[in-house]
């Protein structure tokens, strides 16, 4: 859905893709029995092969994706740390799109009359960066 939305780079974030029977698996506390631990971990495995045999098909169309936990199981996708990835994510965004009173149909009316422009004007003047390679 990613690819089709134009997105070509892709961070993921929190995917531990591993369990251990008695820890603190989640972000909340959930009790785990042997069987849903180990069944879980066959999950992860056969999600990293299958992720692992999309991967010449991911780099063909030139989309990246990576993986911003370094302790993983997930180990189809090259680890880049948080900050690396906020810092590329961001690199073609120009300005910060004001959204204040964007569904307030008043407001947007009050700034249409203050700056005499037409809707169609101020659609183009809205800068959302580039994209995103």
């Amino acid at each position: 859905i990613l690819y089709y939305l134009g997105f070509r780079r892709v961070f993921i974030l929190g995917a531990d893709f591993k369990m251990q029977e008695g820890q603190d698996n989640y972000a909340f506390k959930q009790d785990r029995t042997t069987f849903s631990v180990n069944s879980n971990n066959n999950t992860y495995k056969a999600l990293d092969s299958r992720f692992n045999a999309l991967k010449p098909i991911f780099d063909s169309l030139n989309y990246k994706i990576f993986n911003c936990n370094k302790d993983s199981g997930l180990k189809s996708f090259p680890f880049v740390n948080y900050e690396t990835a906020i810092k590329q994510a961001s690199a073609n965004f120009n300005k910060k799109i004001d959204t204040l009173g964007w569904y307030d149909r008043k407001e947007k009316e009050k700034e249409i009359q203050k700056n005499n422009m037409k809707t169609e004007d101020l659609i183009k003047n809205i800068d959302f960066g580039e994209e995103v390679e």
